[in-house]
């Protein structure tokens, strides 16, 4: 609809035409699901670390340094790269990056090592995002006519939030999906009343919270369901991320420019 109208508009907010670009549409769908993925994966890591290895809120934003340091590393050099290399080369590895950090989390379990899992993990997820980034977003203005740079920019800017809502969205919407039937099962053959079953299947915070609060003989066990369930969830969740960021590596590998040329505009 919105396409439609904007079609038809003698001053539109946005020349949907841009989208008629092949390497307009392919950067922005990149910075789209870079966004995706690290607004899910924030989503994800701030309920496993504080739910399941029992961080608190300061110590998960201190365990998620590691990420923003790599970025701050990687992102100066990203430019660099795509100069060099293309911007079809650096995106597409970019993606493929993501796509391996999200495969490698649907492997681990909740309690794998910070240092030698989880940090590693977050650093090739921050590379990745980088990579994209800075390359993707030159490519993207560099389709467009001067009189279109401000709408542009506005379109860079909305996909970023766009990708990271579905981020959240979809990537929680699995967990929500999965976790409670997981747990049900898990919990289906031991004698435990409902009530309990009832209120940790709300979510693995709501489950956290309970915790303290059971019998001895069940705390346990209750608490390894939880663990298992909710990560069954994250892989379930992670696989949806790692499948995209895949297909997007394949179709900015055929649609971005092989070499930086300065200016794509046609």
């Amino acid at each position: 609809m919105f396409a439609a109208v904007e079609g038809h508009t003698h001053a539109p907010l946005i020349d949907v035409g841009l989208f008629r670009r092949a390497t307009f549409t392919s950067s922005t769908c990149a910075i789209c699901v870079a966004f995706f993925c690290l607004f899910g994966f924030i989503f994800i890591t701030t309920q496993w670390f504080q739910a399941l290895r029992g961080y608190t809120a300061l110590q998960t934003a201190v365990a998620t340094l590691p990420f923003a340091v790599v970025m701050a590393a990687v992102a100066p050099l990203a430019t660099q790269l795509a100069k060099r290399f293309g911007y079809r080369s650096v995106v597409s590895t970019g993606l493929l990056f993501l796509s391996a950090s999200m495969f490698v989390v649907t492997r681990v379990d909740a309690h794998c090592s910070y240092w030698f899992v989880v940090v590693p993990t977050m650093a090739l997820m921050a590379a990745g995002i980088a990579l994209i980034q800075g390359p993707a977003t030159d490519a993207l203005m560099s389709t467009v006519p001067e009189s279109s740079t401000g709408a542009a920019s506005a379109v860079n800017d909305t996909i970023r939030e766009i990708g990271g809502t579905l981020g959240v969205a979809v990537m929680g919407s699995a967990i929500s999906s999965v976790y409670p039937d997981e747990l049900s099962d898990s919990l289906s053959g031991l004698q435990i009343p409902s009530s309990i079953t009832k209120a940790a299947k709300d979510s693995v915070m709501a489950a956290k919270s309970i915790l303290p609060h059971l019998p001895a003989g069940i705390r346990q066990t209750v608490e390894q369901s939880v663990s298992t369930s909710f990560m069954s969830a994250t892989h379930a969740a992670c696989w949806i991320a790692c499948a995209l960021a895949l297909a997007f590596a394949l179709l900015c590998w055929i649609t971005l420019p092989k070499h930086d040329s300065g200016n794509l505009l046609q």
